[in-house]
């Protein structure tokens, strides 16, 4: 599970391609799907599909993937339209279940940045020292 910082095409295949199970958060800019006549999806129109409550289910192509995906579509609190792509089918992961098991995710990333915040690695000894600068020790020729 990663959030829309990993949502890109490349992303996506490298994480198919290495058998990981995928469910990512992606946004139509910055990923290519089609549908299975092979026309691209365009996010103004299937963002309107979105019902207020509960989810859009809709089986989605990447390029360079010949498999189908899973793009599940529904919306914030804020009632904007939140994306997420898989590859585990209905049987394994039913549309009902994908956002919830997403939102764990978020829990987790607080879990860690409990565990950050005592340690403010913004005044950390080596948080603007050589050692934190790419390259550190290597010869620079």
């Amino acid at each position: 599970m990663t959030d829309a910082g990993y949502g890109y095409n490349n992303s996506f295949i490298a994480a198919l391609n290495s058998k990981a199970r995928v469910l990512m958060r992606f946004n139509f800019q910055t990923v290519t799907l089609t549908d299975e006549d092979g026309n691209s999806i365009r996010a103004d129109e299937v963002n309107q599909l979105v019902p207020k409550e509960d989810a859009l289910d809709l089986v989605v192509f990447l390029p360079c993937w010949s498999h189908p995906l899973r793009a599940v579509g529904s919306r914030n609190d804020e009632g904007v339209p939140v994306w997420l792509l898989t590859d585990l089918i209905q049987e394994e992961l039913p549309t009902y279940k994908v956002r919830q098991l997403y939102r764990s995710r978020w829990q987790v990333e607080l879990f860690f940045k409990g565990l950050k915040a005592p340690l403010n690695p913004d005044e950390l000894p080596t948080g603007d020292g050589p050692t934190a600068r790419p390259g550190y020790g290597q010869n620079s020729s």
